[in-house]
C-alpha cells in the first residue's frame, strides 16, 4: 500500500462524515426530542395541578359556608407537604394573603406589579384559570397555578352577589422531579443511541473494509505490478458495483495496452528487419548476378544429357530462386506511397481472385466468394489492398497442397463503421504457439515460402489504420469445423454511399 497519512484515508473521511452527519441530524433530533417530552410531562403534571387545586376550592368553599376555617389551613398546610408542592396562598380580592402554607405572609398584600398580577388582570374574571412558568430567587424554575374563586351562589350569604370573584388561589408546584425525569430519559436515551451509532460506524467500517478498501487495494496492487510490465494481470473482482465495473474496465485498459506494446513491438521489428533487408538485398543482387551469368554460359559450353549440365541447371535454378527473394526483400523494403482513393472491396477482391483462379484450378482447389453487395465504399489503396487479397489466397493455397476449400468474405463490422474482408481455408490450421509470429518478417513453416507475405500484409493493413488478426481451429474452437484457419482483416469506412 502507499504510505498515505490516517487523516487522509478514504475509510477516516467517509467515517468522519458520517460522524459529522450523525451528529448534527442527533443535536436537532435531541432539541425536538426534549421540548416534546418536556412538553408531555408538563402536560400531564398540569393534570394533576388542576385536581389538586379544584380539591383546594371544594374544601375552601365547604369551610367557609361551615365557618371552620381551622379545617382549611389544616388542609393546605397537609397539602404542602406533599412532593412537589411549594408553597399555596389563597388571597381575597383585595389582594390580602388569607391563608398560605407560609405561615409569614398570612395578612400581606400581594404587589400589583407581581407577574401573576399582572397576567390574572388581563383575562376576564371566569377564565383566570392559568398556569404560568416563574423563576424563584435562585434561579429555579417553578409552574404557578392560578385558580379563581368564583362568587357563587352558596357563597352570596356572605358575599355581594354583584361581585364576580372572591379571591385566587395560587399553588406552586416544582419542576426540579420532571427535569431530574427529563434528564435521566434523555440520559438513557443518548447513551442507547452513543452504542447504536458505535455499531453503525462498526458496520460502515466493515462494510467498507470489505466492498471498497478491498478491491482498492487490489487495484492499486495490480495497476503497480502492471506498472512494471506485467501486463497480463488481470483484476478479479466479483459483483456487479461501481468498482467492478472499473476492473473491468481496467482489465480491457490492459488488453488494449499489450495489444498496442504488441503492435509497437512488432512495427519495431518491421523497421529494423527492413533495414536490414535492404542491405543485404543490395549486398546479394550483384554476386546472384554473377552467379546466374556464369552458371548460364557453363550450360551453353555443356550438352543437355551431360551430368553436369544437369548440376548447373540446379544452380540455375536456384540462383533464379535466390534472386525472386532478394527481389521480394526490395519489394517489402521499398515502402510506396498509398493513393487513397474511393473502392469497392467486392471488386478488388473478385480481380485477385480470377488472377490466382487458375493456379487454384490446377490443384483441385474448390473457391468460394462470399460478398455483401450492400457494402459501402472505402478509401483506400487499391493496389496495395489487392496485394493483401492475393498474399492472403496465396497463403491458403500453400497450406493446402493438393485439394481443399478457400473461401473469400466481404461483410460489414458489428459497428457499421468498418468492413471485414479475408480468407478461409481448411487447411491442417496453425500451431498455436505459431500464432504470435506469423506477422513476423522472414517467419514461415513452408518449404516454399519467404516468409514475408503475412509481414507485407501487415504493413499495408497497418498503413490503412486498420486491424489484421488471424483466427484456427488451434485457438479458437468455435469457428467450425469446415475452416480451420481464417484470416480477418478490418479497414475503417471514411467514404460511404451518397
Amino acid at each position: 500500500m502507499l504510505n498515505i497519512s490516517f487523516y487522509n484515508r478514504l475509510k477516516f473521511k467517509i467515517i468522519s462524515a458520517t460522524i459529522s452527519i450523525l451528529t448534527v441530524f442527533l443535536g436537532v433530533f435531541f432539541y425536538f426530542l426534549y421540548n416534546f417530552h418536556r412538553e408531555q410531562l408538563i402536560s400531564s403534571f398540569q393534570v394533576s395541578v388542576t385536581y389538586l387545586s379544584s380539591l383546594v376550592q371544594n374544601n375552601l368553599e365547604y369551610a367557609m359556608l361551615m365557618n371552620r376555617p381551622l379545617i382549611l389551613h389544616g388542609m393546605v398546610e397537609e397539602l404542602a407537604r406533599q412532593d412537589g408542592v411549594e408553597n399555596i396562598v389563597i388571597l381575597n380580592k383585595e389582594g390580602v394573603i388569607k391563608v398560605s402554607s407560609d405561615k409569614g405572609v398570612i395578612g400581606k398584600i400581594m404587589n400589583k406589579q407581581d407577574a401573576t398580577c399582572q397576567i390574572c388582570h388581563q383575562l376576564a374574571p371566569e377564565t383566570r384559570t392559568k398556569s404560568i412558568f416563574l423563576k424563584d430567587k435562585q434561579g429555579g424554575e417553578f409552574l404557578r397555578n392560578i385558580s379563581p374563586i368564583l362568587n357563587r351562589e352558596p357563597c352570596h350569604e356572605c358575599h355581594d352577589p354583584k361581585v364576580k370573584i372572591n379571591g385566587i388561589i395560587l399553588m406552586d408546584f416544582s419542576l426540579a422531579d420532571i427535569n431530574r425525569q427529563l434528564s435521566s430519559n434523555l440520559g438513557k436515551l443518548f447513551l442507547l443511541v452513543v452504542i447504536m451509532v458505535g455499531l453503525l460506524i462498526l458496520v460502515i467500517s466493515s462494510l467498507m473494509n470489505r466492498l471498497v478498501i478491498k478491491k482498492l487495494k487490489l487495484l492499486e496492487k495490480t495497476s503497480k505490478l502492471i506498472g512494471e510490465g506485467k501486463l497480463e494481470e488481470k483484476i478479479e473482482i466479483p459483483g456487479k458495483d461501481e468498482i467492478s465495473h472499473l476492473a473491468d474496465h481496467f482489465n480491457r485498459m490492459t488488453t488494449n495496452l499489450k495489444e498496442i506494446q504488441r503492435h509497437l513491438v512488432q512495427s519495431e521489428k518491421l523497421a529494423a528487419t527492413g533495414q536490414l533487408a535492404a542491405g543485404i538485398a543490395h549486398e546479394l543482387n550483384n554476386p546472384i548476378g554473377n552467379i546466374m551469368l556464369y552458371s548460364k554460359l557453363l550450360l551453353e559450353e555443356l550438352e543437355p544429357g551431360d551430368i553436369k549440365y544437369k548440376n548447373t541447371q540446379k544452380i540455375v535454378d536456384n540462383t533464379i530462386r535466390s534472386k525472386n527473394i532478394v527481389s521480394a526483400l526490395l519489394d517489402y523494403t521499398r515502402e510506396s506511397e498509398s493513393v487513397m482513393t474511393s473502392n469497392n472491396i467486392n471488386d478488388i477482391a473478385e480481380k485477385s481472385l480470377m488472377m490466382l483462379r487458375h493456379h487454384m484450378e490446377i490443384q483441385q482447389i474448390d473457391v468460394q466468394l462470399d460478398t455483401d453487395p450492400a457494402l459501402p465504399q472505402v478509401l483506400c489503396d487499391k493496389n496495395q489492398i489487392q496485394q493483401v487479397f492475393i498474399n492472403l489466397i496465396q497463403n491458403a493455397i500453400q497450406s493446402l497442397h493438393n485439394g481443399g476449400k478457400i473461401e473469400v468474405f466481404t461483410h460489414l463490422g458489428e459497428d457499421k463503421e468498418s468492413i471485414i474482408f479475408g480468407v478461409k481455408d481448411n487447411g491442417p490450421g496453425i500451431p498455436k504457439e505459431c500464432l504470435d509470429k506469423i506477422f513476423e518478417p522472414f517467419y514461415t513453416t513452408k518449404e516454399e515460402g519467404t516468409g514475408l507475405g503475412l509481414s507485407i500484409c501487415y504493413g499495408i493493413v497497418e498503413r490503412h489504420s486498420g486491424k489484421i488478426w488471424v483466427e484456427t481451429q488451434n485457438s479458437s474452437p468455435t469457428e467450425g469445423k469446415e475452416f480451420k484457419t481464417i484470416f480477418k482483416v478490418s479497414l475503417p469506412i471514411t467514404v460511404r454511399k451518397s
